[in-house]
């Protein structure tokens, strides 16, 4: 049985189907690596603005809170305008938390609808570079073309 002179790492030189599978084999891998970093880096945008929305929200409750004090103090004046007022203040807070945490959930639900799309993209490119992969590993199983 005579030793196969081939370097080490099934390098064939003149196997053109080996050729083609590795450049198709490297594509695909340099693919999933380019998505991959890509998607790295709309995750980091993606939850700074999730926070962004967060304390949008926060700061929207918070003014609740503070109409809601105003509220308070307003009736232990017993100043019916004052109360009033304080009323409609703490009502319009309301409404301003109601309408930035509607569009912080809607906004949210996009963030995390986008990023399962990328995911599911990651998947299939990962199952593309794998079978690729798994082609290349196949020609090497095979006897060298004979010259």
């Amino acid at each position: 049985m005579t030793k196969d002179p081939s370097p080490p790492g099934g390098y064939r030189p003149g196997d053109r189907e080996l050729d083609v599978l590795r450049e198709a084999a490297d594509a695909a891998h340099r693919e999933i690596a380019e998505h991959i970093t890509v998607t790295t880096a709309e995750g980091v945008v993606a939850s700074a603005r999730v926070t962004q929305l967060a304390e949008a929200s926060r700061k929207a409750y918070r003014k609740i809170s503070s109409m809601r004090g105003q509220l308070t103090r307003a009736q232990k004046d017993g100043d019916a305008e004052k109360i009033a007022a304080a009323h409609r203040k703490l009502e319009q807070a309301k409404a301003d938390f109601d309408q930035v945490s509607e569009a912080g959930i809607a906004e949210g639900h996009q963030i995390v609808q986008a990023g399962l799309e990328r995911m599911d993209t990651t998947f299939a490119l990962m199952d593309k570079s794998w079978a690729a992969g798994d082609q290349v590993i196949e020609a090497l199983g095979r006897p060298k073309p004979s010259r």
